[in-house]
């Protein structure tokens, strides 16, 4: 299996293909890293190249597990009440789906996903160590260049439309993702004038977000990698308290995430940029397997959580099922 990289960055009017540099000296870092270490973290010296690869996806495994409506519920609901028990502030659950398929499309959908969400990371990689993996995350974890950091707070959802519907709940879910962020960035060393600009929606697709922008300026002191490792996995995609949220999602998430939830993102000598890896898929040769999930709180209602699911499901089972391929 070819390594390759296809790569269209948010608001990009092309994408840039990537592959290992070999002999050569990359001028390109890229990390793929998954949200827990069940999974390896890849990092890949890689250079730009005008060729387009071909994506050769492999047999699937059959290995991730499908959950009903009524089992994904029944977890909300036991998440829901251990966190009123314990006082945490959320934990966030996910769930996989498969789908069978005629065949497997990727480069299609790879361009039919730039189309459809221009403002989101689209990328599609492929690596004998993990297979094919594309997605359209709407979500930066953190972005450099010339002294200036940015980042975002994203959390709470509702299709588009709804917006006015957006109650406490959601605000303080996403609060919580905004205090951690902001607060490891006020720590960090060599950051300074760190900024909350005020809070927005973010249209992702048919899906509205709350969102916080964070700024702040860096210095050469700022160690990029320690700064991963401090944010990586933030309440958006985990919980907080941050061990205890993981060390439940461990214990009753019957799938396992692999790099669902985790982030990747490119760096050159001179700025980095990395996306949260949400609103992505497994790509097999007759399937796939996506992923989608929610912050749960003490509050929070298990049907509406299916249907959140079910909505961000539909970011790229669209492209998918718009191709003709599944079955």
């Amino acid at each position: 299996m070819e390594t390759v990289l296809y790569f269209s960055a948010p608001g990009a009017s092309d994408f840039k293909i990537f592959q290992p540099s070999g002999n050569d000296v990359g001028n390109v870092l890229f990390d793929m890293v998954p949200f827990m270490k069940e999974s390896r973290s890849l990092r890949l010296s890689l250079k730009e190249t005008q060729s387009e690869p071909l994506i050769n996806p492999a047999e699937a495994t059959g290995k991730q597990g499908n959950y009903t409506r009524k089992e994904y519920e029944q977890l909300i609901e036991k998440t829901r009440q251990h966190i009123a028990v314990e006082g945490w502030g959320k934990v966030v659950i996910s769930r996989s789906q498969s789908f069978k398929l005629k065949e497997s499309r990727p480069l299609e959908w790879f361009h039919a996903l730039r189309q459809r969400y221009p403002n989101a990371c689209v990328y599609l990689f492929q690596h004998p160590e993990c297979g094919v993996w594309m997605g359209a995350t709407p979500e930066l974890l953190i972005s450099g260049q010339a002294g200036e950091l940015q980042s975002m707070s994203l959390a709470g959802t509702r299709r588009k439309g709804q917006e006015h519907t957006f109650e406490p709940k959601e605000e303080e879910e996403q609060a919580i993702v905004t205090r951690y962020v902001s607060g490891i960035l006020k720590d960090q060393k060599g950051v300074s004038e760190v900024q909350i600009h005020e809070r927005d929606q973010l249209v992702a697709g048919e899906l509205v977000h709350f969102v916080n922008r964070i700024t702040a300026r860096y210095s050469g002191e700022l160690e990029v990698d320690d700064l991963l490792k401090e944010l990586h996995p933030t309440p958006a995609v985990g919980g907080f308290p941050k061990q205890a949220a993981l060390d439940f999602i461990s214990r009753n998430e019957k799938h396992d995430r692999s790099y669902y939830s985790g982030y990747l993102g490119l760096r050159t000598p001179d700025a980095f940029a990395y996306y949260v890896n949400l609103r992505c898929m497994q790509v097999y040769k007759d399937e796939v397997v996506l992923y989608a999930g929610g912050g749960i709180l003490a509050d929070s209602d298990p049907t509406d959580e299916w249907e959140e699911t079910e909505a961000k499901l539909q970011t790229l089972l669209r492209v998918i099922q718009s191709n003709d391929s599944h079955e």
